[in-house]
């Protein structure tokens, strides 16, 4: 029985149409060897189509936008390719067609980019309306020349992209410069830790070098990144966050030794990998001398030879052990004891550089400037009389400290998680009530709310002179809002330094209370949900009374508003303030959490932070 010819080969096949196809033709196989067997399913793989194949579907399409379907089964066997991925094809190329077309009804080509008149008009169209409406893309699009789809796909790419390229302070850069020497070699010390850095970790190394999140991410993913990390890569992806040079790892020369032989039991057992956790809190930079007999450097290189300790017979180790010894010091448990940290350390020569290692460690204060408060101790043991914190505190001097409250782990009863939590926070607070003129970082994340309330005010900036960085948070609210009887409960306005409320409550207090910005003088961190303009209870006046809220609070540092919903059709009615400044408001951070692209446009316009952080 003849396969079925239909006239789709006959269009393909043509030397007046296509000459570069004309051999070979395409159409059904001769070969009976080359037919699939019916009874096989083919493997569903992501193909993508060659040059040949994708000119021949369009040479189709111009003749026959709409084939059928045996048609359709006839071109995919000619080809080479799936029904579907033709189907497909076809379907796409129907939708997308039109909206390739300028409005002359001609085609753009391909690779020619916007102008520099049609470019400036996207941006501007983008500052009034980051997301417009389909009939608005098309009516740009009829006005600058270009097609609707490409009008769309700019618009998507710079809602993607554009909260990425800003600075850290929240500003666009003016210029578009190259990465200095020390810029690229901090970047390539990064990403030789991890070759994979999460979102956030992005973000904080963007924050460290004064660049945008958009630059560091494409310098990562560019070709010339790899080129630019430091040397020291092992072939099984584990890399060293130091240039390190190579040392022979024979064991019958790793050991140099003056006055006695080498240790006869140093490559008895093989050496086992230890699987280091990132903390989940930063890391301060050590630098000066690291302690045990050279000094660290950038570019670093370990040379032959080094004296790790002042002793005489010891003159290198091999680079294996030392890096097991380092791997060891950071990868203990802290509820591990003294006793059992002896008793593990190794013998004869590494037992030396492990023990220089310790007398290090004790003596280097920035070391200990990092205080990680788990709740999963005794209770008794959260006193500042302790040898963890005692330790922490005498041995850092005077330099600024970091201090972390995290939640525990989840084990044994509710009741007891949140005694042990609860002694954890008065021990915070007792920390803060000695130590708060040298606190330079204060992260607070409990699972219940109450535990924020043993703690006191740690929002005052009056108890807080240094502080830079200031994160608090509770899963688990279990002793009401903040916000309910507000001013019925205010005794001491005095104490008041941290209030989250929801907008119309917020408008009745201020038209309720005498003096209201006195009752809210102190306030360091402010709370504003649940804000829509244009629905019931919301006053005309509404964000110009927020602004100018903002205005008066003047040790106010932090700011965020959630669920700020707002149209461009109310910025004429709503969003007119009042008494206005002639400078926008100056704050440390502003969180702006499910806000709309009009309600940015307006705090933008009254609100100038140093750090910017938007959740959708």
């Amino acid at each position: 029985m003849s396969a079925r010819r239909s006239n789709i080969y006959d269009l393909l096949n043509s030397e007046d149409q296509h000459p570069d196809f004309g051999v070979p033709s395409y159409g059904p196989s001769s070969n009976p060897e080359e037919t699939p067997s019916s009874n096989v399913k083919p493997k569903r793989t992501k193909v993508s189509l060659t040059k040949d194949q994708a000119d021949a579907l369009q040479i189709v399409f111009e003749h026959t936008p709409e084939p059928t379907i045996e048609e359709r089964k006839d071109l995919a066997r000619g080809l080479g390719l799936t029904f579907e991925k033709v189907s497909r094809w076809f379907l796409r190329e129907r939708n997308d067609a039109p909206r390739r077309l300028l409005p002359d009804g001609t085609k753009l080509e391909p690779m020619l980019r916007p102008t520099l008149e049609q470019k400036s008009r996207l941006e501007h169209e983008y500052a009034l309306n980051a997301n417009p409406s389909e009939q608005r893309q098309k009516e740009i699009a009829l006005e600058i020349g270009l097609s609707e789809l490409r009008v769309s796909k700019w618009f998507y790419r710079e809602r993607k992209d554009a909260p990425r390229r800003l600075l850290p302070d929240g500003t666009k850069p003016k210029v578009v410069r190259r990465l200095t020497k020390e810029e690229k070699s901090r970047l390539g010390q990064e990403y030789a830790r991890n070759k994979q850095p999460s979102e956030r970790r992005q973000k904080e190394i963007a924050l460290d070098l004064g660049l945008s999140e958009l630059t560091v991410s494409n310098w990562a993913n560019g070709p010339h990144s790899k080129s630019e990390m430091p040397k020291g890569l092992c072939k099984s992806g584990s890399t060293l966050p130091l240039n390190i040079a190579r040392i022979p790892s024979d064991p019958a020369t790793d050991f140099t030794v003056t006055g006695c032989d080498p240790p006869q039991n140093a490559y008895s057992k093989p050496r086992s990998l230890v699987k280091l956790h990132q903390p989940p809190y930063p890391c301060l930079e050590v630098a000066g001398r690291l302690g045990l007999g050279w000094a660290l450097r950038a570019p670093f290189k370990m040379q032959a030879n080094v004296v790790l300790d002042g002793r005489p017979g010891i003159e290198r180790i091999d680079q294996g052990s030392l890096l097991r010894i380092l791997q060891l010091s950071t990868s203990l448990l802290c509820l591990r004891r003294t006793e059992d940290i002896q008793n593990g350390r190794p013998r004869g020569y590494l037992g030396l550089v492990s023990r220089s290692l310790n007398r290090f460690i004790v003596n280097e204060p920035s070391l200990w400037t990092t205080l990680v408060i788990h709740p999963n101790s005794p209770v008794e043991t959260y006193t500042l009389d302790s040898a963890p914190t005692s330790n922490y505190l005498t041995r850092s001097g005077d330099l600024p400290l970091a201090i972390y409250l995290l939640p525990g782990t989840l084990v044994d009863g509710a009741d007891r998680r949140m005694e042990r939590e609860g002694a954890a926070a008065r021990l915070l607070g007792e920390l803060i009530a000695k130590e708060a003129a040298r606190i330079k970082r204060l992260v607070v994340r409990t699972r219940w709310r109450s535990s924020l309330v043993r703690i006191g005010n740690l929002l005052d900036p009056r108890y807080l002179p240094a502080v830079e960085r200031l994160v608090i948070k509770s899963s688990i609210d279990d002793v009401g809002a903040p916000d309910v009887g507000l001013p019925i409960h205010l005794d001491d306005p005095t104490s008041l330094t941290s209030l989250s409320i929801d907008a119309v409550n917020l408008f009745a207090f201020l038209a309720s209370t005498h003096n209201p910005h006195d009752v809210l003088a102190l306030i360091a961190s402010l709370t504003v949900t649940n804000i829509y303009p244009g629905t019931y209870g919301f006053p005309e006046d509404g964000l110009s009374s927020i602004i100018e809220l903002i205005n008066s609070l003047l040790y106010l540092q932090s700011l965020t508003f959630y669920n700020f919903q707002m149209l461009e059709r109310h910025l004429e009615t709503f969003g007119i303030v009042h008494r206005r400044p002639e400078t926008p408001t100056q704050l440390n951070n502003l969180t702006l959490r499910n806000t709309s692209g009009s309600a940015r446009s307006f705090l933008r316009r009254h609100i100038s932070p140093s750090t910017l952080v938007i959740e959708q």
